[in-house]
């Protein structure tokens, strides 16, 4: 179970490399209008919504490390559409495989992960474990981000063929783990899922933890994506928006470090507090007319993006059984796009009718409040628990 830890930092890597984070300059320069680049990403999140937890279903009834395969061999796919053709209908077709190669990854890498150490009665280990894939994710994305940024000038296509090694080398590395052993309760998975719904229902401190978890990640993604077009406004924009990506990755990197640290000083009301204040903080220090403290606020908010990762996903996993992870850690995300559906077009709207400061204003308003109460909620279960 140890060489599936090793593997899986590999995997990680070579899943989460940004070689394509600059897709819509690239479609851009394919002669796509914006209008057409925004269709496809309503039909990737469109497809990725349909596909959630179903694809968690599969993971828990075939094998973690069968679905890890299929996830890179759908973004393989995915790839040659978008490269090979310049027709609206092939390319969103690739970016409907695109939402599936997401959906087949999310939750069953740590559904692997959390059971190889669960075989081995190790699990205590994983929010080090996790704190450390996430430390090589955030590696990997900043290295492919520049080397993106460097073809981009020379042979933009040059990405997506890098990408294809890149998944074979994924590939490889997943074909070489093993599936941890897990009771079989169910055969089919229709039944898997139907039971894994049947679990969270009866779990109200699961589905707490999920929807307090997923609010925050939501209006913090939100701000994130946003702030971006923000920074065409403050003359931050090609290489500095690109240098300013990767100095943010690297503070991503070295927060994540202290996730085991934090969980082990604080209770999880206590650091869910703070995470909640310091995003509110970040988010509505962001309207700023100090480049600065904009800076400063979006650093901030992707440390803590990055840092509350793994103790999210290693609260989360300690509630789950093992027969159905991989579809309950699907339910978890699917809680993130919930929460995202209707905050992203609000807060759009918001920015085209007052503009960017009182957006994150609000916003920032909004979390600390509503976060505030969520934080409450957790300290009461833990409570409980403790009582119990």
């Amino acid at each position: 179970m140890e060489r599936n830890i090793r593997l899986n930092y590999g995997f990680s890597f070579f899943q989460f490399i940004g070689l394509t984070s600059l897709w819509v300059f690239y479609l851009s320069q394919k002669g796509f209008s914006a209008v057409e680049i925004g269709m496809m990403e309503a039909v990737f999140h469109s497809a990725s919504f349909c596909f959630e937890v179903p694809s968690g279903g599969l993971a828990d009834r075939l094998g973690y490390r069968n679905v890890l395969i299929l996830s890179r061999v759908a973004n393989s796919i995915s790839c040659l559409f978008i490269v090979a053709s310049t027709s609206f209908m092939w390319v969103t077709i690739g970016f409907i495989f695109s939402a599936l190669s997401y959906n087949l990854a999310s939750g069953t890498n740590e559904a692997l992960v959390y059971e190889s150490l669960k075989n081995e009665k190790k699990e205590q280990r994983y929010l080090t474990i996790w704190s450390t894939t996430t430390m090589i994710m955030e590696i990997a994305s900043s290295v492919g981000m520049v080397l993106a940024g460097l073809l981009s000038m020379y042979y933009f296509d040059g990405v997506y063929w890098i990408q294809l090694a890149m998944n074979g080398c994924a590939i490889l590395l997943a074909w070489w783990m093993v599936d941890p052993k897990r009771p079989q309760k169910q055969h089919t998975i229709r039944q898997v899922m139907k039971h894994a719904v049947a679990e969270v229902k009866k779990s109200p401190k699961l589905v707490r933890f999920m929807l307090s978890f997923a609010f925050v990640d939501a209006c913090r993604a939100t701000y994130v994506l946003y702030v971006q077009s923000y920074f065409e406004t403050l003359a931050i924009n090609g290489f500095r928006l690109s240098l300013l990506l990767v100095i943010s990755s690297v503070f991503q990197v070295v927060s994540v470090r202290f996730a085991p640290k934090l969980v082990a000083t604080y209770s999880l009301p206590v650091i869910y507090l703070s995470n909640v204040l310091l995003t509110a903080v970040a988010i509505a220090s962001s309207g700023s007319v100090r480049v600065g403290i904009v800076l400063a606020s979006f650093f901030v908010a992707n440390a803590l993006e990055a840092l509350m990762y793994p103790i999210q996903s290693d609260v989360i996993n300690q509630l789950i059984q093992s027969d159905q992870r991989a579809t309950v850690n699907s339910i978890s995300s699917l809680c993130y796009s919930l929460v995202m559906i209707p905050v992203f077009p609000l807060v759009g709207w918001f920015i085209d009718a007052t503009n960017y400061a009182p957006t994150y204003l609000w916003l920032g308003i909004l979390v600390g409040l509503c976060g505030s109460y969520l934080a409450l909620k957790i300290k009461r279960v833990e409570g409980e628990d403790k009582k119990k």
